[in-house]
């Protein structure tokens, strides 16, 4: 199978200069991996350690992150495998969120056509939009970084929240930092604390419940 490469950047995802890098596009592989030192030197430290299958069967452990990535003057931030010198891979879950496909017969990345909306614009029968990935924003503020089924992906600041209650648990920063996606797709931080997708999805995106959820409006405008 032809390999094809890419020049791209990647920095911290919280800014600074990018590094250049050259990197080989791997479809079969579900996240991106780049050189623990070179993560290091960037000052991206893991959020947490995940487990994978090699193309061979064998399991590994790695860190696992968020960086930001560029690709010709587009930039976003994308999970990245701390990885060993040498491995530079841009991986699927990247090309997804820069909506991008790899063709192996003309050697480059081109725009994903026809992008899905699911089952968009069937009120019967609404889309459950839920979040795929989660990882905390560095800095001593309570930042996270979300990714949703639908492609949509950015920052939210949960700062209003830190020291309410349950929220004070947060102080401990590193237990802030082990937020995890829980079952259902809620946003939890060990037993006690979880914080609906939805009602986060509306804050990235800045839409209405009656936009997201068209059938649950009509239910409250005909009660």
């Amino acid at each position: 199978m032809p390999m094809l490469t890419i020049e791209m950047g990647l920095a911290h995802p919280d800014g600074g200069a990018m590094a250049p890098v050259t990197a080989v596009v791997d479809v079969g592989a579900d996240h991106s991996m780049m050189p623990q030192s070179l993560l290091e030197r960037l000052g991206i430290a893991p959020r947490q350690r995940l487990r994978f299958v090699t193309d061979d069967g064998a399991q590994c452990e790695y860190g696992y992150g968020l960086a930001r990535f560029s690709i010709d003057g587009v930039e976003w931030p994308c999970p990245v495998v701390f990885g060993p010198e040498g491995a530079y891979m841009l991986g699927a879950s990247a090309l997804e969120i820069f909506n991008l496909d790899a063709d192996l017969a003309s050697g480059r990345l081109i725009p994903t056509e026809g992008l899905s909306l699911g089952r968009a614009g069937q009120p019967d029968d609404a889309p459950m939009i839920r979040p795929t990935a989660v990882a905390p924003l560095d800095g001593d503020g309570y930042r996270i970084w979300l990714r949703y089924s639908d492609g949509v992906a950015g920052e939210v600041d949960l700062s209003e929240l830190a020291g309410r209650g349950v929220f004070s648990a947060w102080n401990d920063r590193a237990f802030f930092e082990s937020v995890r996606l829980a079952e259902g797709g809620s946003i939890a931080w060990g037993d006690n604390i979880d914080l609906c997708p939805d009602a986060l999805y509306l804050r990235l995106t800045g839409k209405s419940v009656a936009e997201l959820m068209p059938g649950a409006a009509a239910l409250v405008e005909n009660a």
